[in-house]
């Protein structure tokens, strides 16, 4: 293959795929940040096996750089590929570029805009990841991009670009940094996510529902080696693809939620009896666990403070299938807290984090 047109891509580099969309059989373009504390950016023409710089993102790509495809859409009779950008490196700024897939000699205004940061608006870093879900049916007429932005931190941000504005869309069990990575399903609306950190753990977002499930395995039990830097995941429609990045050898494995072993949202389910699964979903005042398990009797929910405080226990009995608890944090500090869940014979725990 011919190579970029520069030297020592490093930190920060990303690519993202945009199929064309009026042409059979399919072709399409890669898009490519170099990363290194540059703003060089690139395209990639498969049909004439050959690379053209672009007109440089507006600010140097580092650690935690990221690129996401996002829609076609129409402008002013023209149709345009989104792709979506963090630079990292400390920078909290997000861009996006417009890209013309079907050519054109009229004149064109500057191909980068940048966005608005008002959630996001905090350091990206190592795990600095974007993905994009479509959310056909859902009143969304540009999708929206999901967004971790690493730095050792808990959030998942989702981005709407009709409204130009990020939110909190959910809080997750486990700190991400270098390692952490995003995919969707093409047409699809699940963000997996990798933690990176050195952990094992790894999730499915549900973009429609807001519900999480968490993973430490797959049913061979034997490759959820530790996530470092480099590690990445991409889906093709069928099966998630991932490698696990520095220090876990030649691992590259692709595996679906079917051949996966589901974790009660990091914690450590009892052996030998019941398994109990946790779906967590953040609002502006409660979290909301959704307790699935098979077996019917008391469950209990307790959550504690970062010094051991209980701040809450909730009470409720399961039913053969999903139950529901509700913690109400209205007043309570923003920070980590801790949670454990009782049900039968199993207990599940995990990390939530309060954001205000």
């Amino acid at each position: 293959m011919p190579q970029t047109p520069t030297t020592r891509v490093d930190w920060g580099g990303a690519m993202a795929y945009v199929a064309d969309p009026y042409a059979y059989p399919e072709n399409g373009w890669l898009f490519a940040l170099k990363g290194n504390r540059t703003q060089e950016f690139y395209i990639y023409r498969p049909g004439y096996n050959s690379w053209q710089r672009l007109e440089d993102i507006p600010a140097p790509v580092y650690d935690g750089g990221a690129l996401c495809f996002g829609g076609y859409h129409m402008e002013s009779g023209l149709s345009y590929a989104y792709i979506y950008a963090l630079v990292g490196g400390g920078s909290s700024r997000f861009f996006r570029y417009r890209f013309p897939v079907v050519p054109t000699r009229a004149p064109q205004p500057s191909a980068w805009k940048e966005l608005s940061s008002a959630v996001m608006g905090n350091p990206v870093k190592g795990g600095g990841a974007l993905a994009w879900c479509p959310m056909t049916g859902m009143g969304y007429s540009k999708g929206l991009v999901f967004a971790q932005r690493g730095d050792n931190t808990y959030i998942l941000y989702k981005y709407d670009p009709v409204l130009d504005r990020s939110e909190v869309a959910a809080s997750v069990a486990y700190d991400i940094s270098d390692g952490g990575a995003m995919t969707t399903k093409p047409g699809g609306d699940s963000v997996w996510c990798f933690r990176g950190s050195g952990g094992r753990q790894w999730w499915v977002y549900d973009a429609r529902g807001g519900g999480i499930r968490y993973f430490t395995s797959d049913a061979e039990r034997t490759w959820w080696s530790y996530q470092y830097k480099g590690a990445a995941l991409c889906h093709d429609g069928s099966f998630v693809y991932a490698e696990i990045g520095h220090s876990s050898g030649q691992i590259f494995k692709r595996f679906s939620l079917s051949g996966a072993e589901e974790q009660g949202d990091g914690g450590q389910s009892g052996t030998g009896g019941p398994q109990v699964s946790v779906f967590v979903s953040a609002g502006p005042s409660t979290h909301r666990f959704r307790i699935g398990a098979p077996f019917s009797g008391p469950v209990t929910l307790s959550v504690r403070d970062a010094t051991g405080r209980v701040r809450a226990s909730v009470r409720s009995t399961a039913t053969s299938g999903a139950t529901e608890l509700v913690w109400n944090h209205d007043g309570v500090a923003p920070g980590v807290y801790f949670y454990a869940i009782e049900a039968a014979a199993a207990r599940a725990a995990g990390k939530i984090v309060v954001a205000r």
